[in-house]
Order: C-alpha cells, then sequence, then structure tokens
C-alpha cells in the first residue's frame, strides 16, 4: 500500500444529507493515497452514511464526540487522527471540487522540507431549499498578501493544504474561538510557512440563509475578531497601518474601503480599553505598594511586640523564680514554727511536771511540820 499523502478531515453535527453529499464529493475526485476523518461533534450518529458513501479504497476514521466540543476542539481532534503528512479541512456544508487534485499534485513540485501552504480558488454560492445551486456569490482566489491577511481572512478554510507538523508546531485551533479560527491558524502560520496561491477550484462553499459568511450571528463574529486583534496586536504595527492607508488612498474603491471607518473606530476602541486597563493597572500598581507599606510597618510593629512580650515573658519568669524562693521560705518558715511548737509544747510539759513535783515536795514538807515529834 502506498503511504498516504493527505487527510481530509470533516467537521459535523446534525446534517446528515450535507455530509452525505460532501463525502460523496471526496469519492468522486479519486484521489489516490488520501484518508478521511470524519468528526461527529455530539450530532447524531453517522456511521452508516460514511460506511455506504466511501468507497472500500478509502481508508476512514471516525470520531463520535459525547459531548459538544466546539469548531475547533473537533477539528484539532481530526489533526491528531491524521495519518498523512498533509491536512485538508472540508466541512460538512462543503463540496470538494475536481480540480482538488491539481492543488495537490503542486507539493512535487517543492522540496519537501519547506515550509508551504498551498491554496486554490473556492466557489461560494447561494442554495435553494433542495441544496442545489442557485447563483454564486463570491469566488475567493488571490495571491498571497501578508497586510491584506491582517486586515481580513480571504482564504477560505477550504482552500488550503496545510502540512500537519506545522499545525501541530503552532499549537491548532484555538478552542476560545467560536469562529475566525481559520483566520488565526493561518496568522500563525504565516510566521512559519510560505503561502502559495495555485488558481485552480478545489472546493465549493455552501450558502444558506443562516450562514457565517452572510453576516449571521454579529456580535459572535465581533468578539472573535477582538479576540484575533488582541492575540495578534504586535502584527498591527505603524508600517501596517501606513502601508493599508497607501492602498486605501491609491485605490479608494478598494473592496474593503467601507469597512475601514468600522475597522478604524474598533482601534480607537480598544485603544481607548486598554488605556483604561493601564490606568486600572496603575491603580492596582499604587494599591498595592500602599498595602506593601501598611504590612511593613505592621511587621516593625509586630516586630516591637514580640520584643515587649519577650521582655515580659522574661519578667514573668524572673517573677516565678522570686515566688519559687518566697515559697521555700515560707515553707521554712512554716517548718520552723512546727519546731517551735513541737519545742514549747516540751517546754510546757517539763515546767507542768517539775509544778507537780513541787507541789509534791510542799505536800511532803507540810506533813513533817505538822508532826515534828515524830
Amino acid at each position: 500500500m502506498n503511504p498516504l499523502s493527505i487527510t481530509i478531515i470533516i467537521r459535523t453535527k446534525d446534517r446528515p444529507k450535507l455530509l452525505e453529499e460532501a463525502l460523496r464529493s471526496i469519492a468522486e475526485a479519486q484521489i489516490p493515497n488520501m484518508e478521511v476523518v470524519v468528526v461527529n461533534d455530539a450530532g447524531v450518529d453517522v456511521q452508516s452514511i460514511i460506511t455506504t458513501t466511501l468507497t472500500e479504497e478509502i481508508p476512514s476514521t471516525y470520531l463520535f464526540l459525547k459531548t459538544h466540543q466546539g469548531r475547533s476542539e473537533a477539528g484539532n481532534l481530526g489533526a491528531d487522527a491524521s495519518h498523512a503528512p498533509h491536512i485538508f479541512f472540508l466541512d460538512d456544508d462543503d463540496l470538494l471540487a475536481p480540480d482538488f487534485l491539481s492543488l495537490l499534485k503542486c507539493f512535487d513540485t517543492h522540496d519537501p522540507r519547506e515550509n508551504l501552504v498551498l491554496y486554490g480558488k473556492v466557489e461560494a454560492f447561494h442554495c435553494n431549499q433542495d441544496g442545489t445551486k442557485n447563483k454564486t456569490y463570491h469566488v475567493f482566489g488571490r495571491d498571497f498578501d501578508p497586510v491584506g491577511l491582517l486586515w481580513e481572512n480571504y482564504i477560505p478554510f477550504n482552500a488550503a493544504i496545510i502540512p500537519r507538523r506545522l499545525f501541530m508546531e503552532v499549537g491548532g485551533l484555538d478552542p476560545q474561538l467560536k469562529v475566525f479560527e481559520d483566520w488565526d491558524l493561518y496568522l500563525k502560520l504565516s510566521e512559519k510557512a510560505k503561502f502559495v496561491y495555485h488558481p485552480a477550484l478545489v472546493a465549493y462553499y455552501r450558502l444558506y440563509e443562516n450562514a457565517f459568511i452572510l453576516g449571521a450571528n454579529q456580535q459572535l463574529q465581533k468578539d472573535c475578531h477582538v479576540r484575533i486583534l488582541e492575540k495578534h496586536w504586535e502584527k498591527y504595527t505603524p508600517r501596517f497601518i501606513a502601508t493599508l492607508y497607501d492602498r486605501i488612498m491609491r485605490d479608494p474603491s478598494h473592496e474593503f474601503l467601507p469597512e475601514f471607518a468600522q475597522l478604524e473606530a474598533e482601534f480607537a476602541q480598544l485603544k481607548a480599553e486598554r488605556k483604561e486597563w493601564w490606568e486600572m493597572d496603575n491603580e492596582r500598581k499604587n494599591f498595592i505598594n500602599e498595602l506593601t507599606n501598611q504590612i511593613s510597618k505592621k511587621d516593625v510593629y509586630i516586630e516591637e511586640l514580640t520584643q515587649e512580650i519577650s521582655k515580659k515573658a522574661n519578667y514573668i519568669d524572673e517573677l516565678g523564680q522570686e515566688i519559687d524562693r518566697k515559697g521555700k521560705y515560707i515553707e521554712e518558715l512554716q517548718q520552723q514554727q512546727i519546731r517551735w511548737h513541737e519545742m514549747n509544747s516540751e517546754r510546757i510539759a517539763f515546767v507542768r511536771g517539775l509544778e507537780h513535783k513541787i507541789k509534791n515536795l510542799q505536800n511532803l514538807v507540810i506533813k513533817t511540820d505538822v508532826n515534828p515529834q515524830e
């Protein structure tokens, strides 16, 4: 078996009919040495659709997520399950175009050691209720322009073949981005890879009424746009602004001119917010410094209290020793008193004994005086 050359990753959720059509477009493209990874983001089970739509010659992997992870995490899991050196993202509402193989073959003309991202044309068209094509909305496809990429993402996610190694190296898709995750990825890849445009139609982007590209969920788009500006703000240098301004002045009819005022307002808002953050940060720093000074003073006070307590403890210890000495003295006095009491008792007994003897002698003398003749 020949080694795999590319993995097509499909993110899907609760759109089995669209998924089947996307898989059929892959099977009809007859791409050699290809595998397909389908990531079901906690939607209805589509295992049977994959089995019946893809031929046995196309190896496939089915990841059925039990809980909803979001577009970015689903894409990252698909890339993790890939076994090919190149990956390509085709969502379930996209279709692969027959010229995709010509884009893949372009890698044969480049040094395999070169960090290269190849991308082609994508046709976005409005769909009828049954999913058939109504009319073309726009055909995306132009040479790589780093200034233009900073301004907006003009490379659809289903237009580019990405080296899997580079995808992993830049950290894949940002899970915090619910939209614009492909734009963020391209900005990260542009720091490490060379983008090459090949003017071949590689995919179709089907548009329905709630399509993101038609302006659905404006607040979500704005929030994610701001996050990208925050992540990559170092790239928006004065040189970038000057180059963009020069382009607008030279070509006032440029397609993004009406949006410039809006972006300029967003930049001004971000600048004001950043200034507010700096002021808040300075206030926090001053507050922390004041707390630090107070803590330092309290530390000195605590040290003084500790020394005072130590002195009092020594004084208490000395008092204790003095009490012990006095206690011993009192005990000696008590013992002396006991001895004196005992001695006094002995004296009293001795005196009483003498008195008794004297009395007896006196009685004897009296008797003798009464009978002198005897």
